[in-house]
């Protein structure tokens, strides 16, 4: 099968998707959504999963592009926002879902399908097992709530003494201006709670 020259091709912004008439994303015979839905498509395949139609997943794309758990904006592409990104869910007891991408990590890292009977708003620490509010979690902490996190750094401050006060000090000295920045805050800040107390 030979390639069709580039000049004989319409304009790139005149391409359109080969399943609906939006423009083509990038290269692709696509649009962002489509692409996507392929994307789901190959992924379930390769992870040996039960592999969704196109007609299914069209169906079934959650109104306004909500997610149906968190209630939170899902984009098409990962470029937008990883953790916002429209993924397929697999639930335990055979059924598919549409969800974003931040809470197929969360359903995975639960028994079974508990992930949904979680209230709104609340998640469960992977150290402790407790249920929490989600402002009690680090964003950039994983899944361990924001006590199990203090007292694991205390459990490796114990572990290494002085490691951490070389790391911190090696900074400081890297860095005087956000050091000065940092120091005139907290003088700030204790200047105006002792004004107010």
């Amino acid at each position: 099968m030979s390639e069709t020259p580039d000049s004989v091709l319409p304009p790139a912004e005149e391409r359109k998707c080969c399943k609906c008439c939006d423009p083509r994303y990038k290269n692709r015979p696509y649009c962002v959504r489509h692409y996507r839905f392929d994307q789901m498509r190959v992924n379930s395949k390769h992870r040996g999963k039960l592999v969704p139609s196109h007609e299914w997943l069209e169906a079934n794309v959650p109104a306004g592009m909500v997610c149906p758990c968190c209630t939170r904006q899902m984009n098409w592409l990962v470029s937008d926002s990883r953790s916002t990104t429209i993924s397929i869910q697999h639930d335990h007891d055979g059924g598919m879902r549409l969800i974003c991408y931040s809470c197929n990590v969360r359903h995975a890292s639960m028994p079974e399908d508990s992930f949904y009977a979680l209230p709104p708003g609340m998640s469960k620490c992977k150290c402790c097992g407790e249920v929490k509010a989600q402002d009690e979690f680090f964003t950039t902490a994983g899944r361990r709530c924001r006590i199990c996190n203090r007292d694991t750094f205390r459990a490796w401050e114990a572990a290494s003494p002085g490691r951490d006060a070389a790391r911190k000090a090696a900074w400081r000295a890297s860095n005087p201006e956000k050091v000065a920045e940092i120091n005139a805050a907290r003088r700030a800040r204790r200047k105006l709670q002792a004004e107010l107390s």
